[in-house]
């Protein structure tokens, strides 16, 4: 009914615009999103609030309208515009990204990684603990430094997978989670 919930019935996720439970071949049932239809997923609840947690997930980058700057997670504050996201690939250097843009204190700082392939199952992590920011791809660290602007100070009232209508129509994502 375009409503996924966890087992613990503690929190749901509802699928917009076209998000699919798609079989996947590999990975089973799992979201697919796709940046045409600007499809996303949003959480009852912010799940990410503060300076220590982990977001983490298998993802498959479709080749489709890959581009840099696609959203894959973000945690975002409708009332001051500030969010904290998961970018697979930036338009600086292509690199797999986690960004912390505070509006309130004009701060936008940024986590690197490698570049991520597309067509191909990965496992991301990031973890944040107590301002320090880890990147992890297939189980491996790929980037760290310390964000100033954590989940806890962005104060984010919404969690989105795979775009947010609130923002551009640019960072929708064509992939799966």
């Amino acid at each position: 009914d375009g409503t996924v919930t966890d087992l613990t019935g503690k929190t749901s996720l509802s699928l917009r615009n076209g998000t699919t439970i798609f079989t996947d071949p590999v990975r089973g049932k799992v979201l697919r999103f796709q940046s045409t239809q600007k499809s996303y997923a949003v959480f009852n609840k912010q799940l990410l609030n503060t300076d220590t947690c982990t977001f983490s997930c298998f993802f498959y980058w479709e080749q489709t309208g890959a581009m840099a700057w696609h959203q894959l997670m973000e945690s975002y504050n409708f009332k001051t515009g500030s969010n904290f996201f998961l970018c697979p690939s930036n338009g600086w250097g292509g690199e797999a990204s986690v960004f912390s843009d505070c509006r309130e204190y004009s701060s936008y700082e940024g986590v690197y990684a490698k570049s991520l392939p597309k067509s191909k199952w990965l496992h991301l992590a990031f973890t944040i603990e107590n301002k320090k920011t880890k990147i992890y791809i297939d189980g491996k660290a790929a980037g760290e430094s310390y964000l100033m602007c954590t989940p806890a100070v962005i104060s984010g009232d919404s969690l989105y997978l795979g775009g947010n209508p609130y923002r551009s129509d640019y960072y929708y994502i064509t992939a799966r989670l």
